[in-house]
């Protein structure tokens, strides 16, 4: 990863908000966005920033974890926010300015094993899990999954939280845990990175339990969890015109990476320094990335909402998000 997508503290806020007069390009714009498949696009965007309609440069900056990202949300650092969509929504009622303009993101979510004979959640009980970003996602879709099958995720499982994915999977490749909550392309890039280890005690990891086949056993919903997705802050959301083009181009760029994944991963491989393109390609097969505009995903981000309302009040901001926090054009 390089270093200018980093140092996100040295971006001024005088940079980020020069907006356009109707029928002109911004002059610049700077998206954050975490490593993974939110990001895709975004780098196809930044690459093929010439073609773009609405900015004449774009600056994608990464985050690393949730409190870099609140941060930056805080100090108004960027013009466009990826994020998974519960901390959208736990900004906007905690008074800042946040409202989410689409859902792309619907299926990432694994538990992964090193034994291949666990298939069910039941099947780890006793068993320590590592699991990355305590009280945001994925804990809470592991904790929301694990009452609604009669199990109590503090008492029948050893949980070991970690700051980052990246710790998760390390714990796994030096044999310090067996078992750990991890999304795409993370899980990818670890088996891939087993399959690769020529020592034949290198030990292989499995994708044991779909989350999203969990989360559809207990609520009917299909396998479709509104995980990620883009939002605005409040300088941005009046800008009816720029928020239109970027739509436009941002669904498709996610077209383009879901339908051409070999393409795809040699652009997110020479981004990111250190990623193979490999398990990129194969990721991009496990993870549902269709582009959903807020208007039309609302029933489905509303239910999300009340599970989590339900039983873990505090990952939304205690309540269920104003009318508001929907951006419809």
């Amino acid at each position: 990863m390089t270093s200018r997508n980093l140092c996100f503290l040295c971006i001024s806020s005088i940079c980020m908000g020069l907006i356009s007069c109707a029928g002109e390009k911004t002059d610049r714009i700077i998206v954050s966005a975490p490593f993974g498949p939110l990001s895709y696009p975004l780098v196809y965007m930044e690459k093929y920033n010439e073609q773009s309609s609405f900015a004449e440069s774009m600056e994608l900056v990464i985050w690393k974890n949730p409190d870099q990202l609140r941060a930056m949300i805080a100090g108004n650092q960027a013009d466009f926010f990826a994020l998974p969509t519960n901390v959208a929504a736990l900004f906007h009622n905690k008074g800042m300015s946040c409202k989410l303009i689409n859902v792309s993101v619907w299926s990432v979510l694994w538990l992964v094993s090193g034994d291949s004979t666990k298939v069910h959640l039941r099947d780890f009980k006793y068993q320590e899990i590592v699991i990355p970003f305590k009280g945001d996602m994925p804990h809470i879709i592991f904790e929301n999954i694990c009452k609604k099958q009669g199990l109590n995720p503090e008492k029948d499982f050893k949980l070991r939280f970690v700051n980052t994915p990246m710790d998760a999977a390390q714990q796994l490749l030096i044999g310090n845990a067996d078992h750990a909550v991890l999304a795409e392309p993370d899980i990818s890039i670890l088996i891939y990175r087993t399959k690769t280890e020529k020592s034949e005690s290198a030990k292989r990891f499995y994708r044991a339990v779909d989350f999203q086949e969990e989360w559809n056993k207990i609520y009917g919903t299909g396998v479709k969890i509104p995980i990620g997705g883009i939002a605005v802050p409040e300088k941005v959301s009046v800008n009816s015109e720029l928020i239109e083009k970027f739509q436009k181009e941002y669904a498709q760029a996610v077209y383009w990476c879901q339908n051409h994944p070999d393409e795809t991963g040699k652009l997110i491989a020479d981004y990111f320094e250190g990623v193979p393109s490999e398990p990129i390609i194969d990721a991009i097969d496990h993870v549902d990335q269709t582009f959903v505009k807020t208007k039309d995903a609302i029933s489905s981000l509303e239910m999300f909402f009340s599970v989590l309302l339900e039983g873990n009040p505090a990952s939304i901001g205690g309540k269920m998000p104003e009318n508001d926090f929907y951006l419809e054009e």
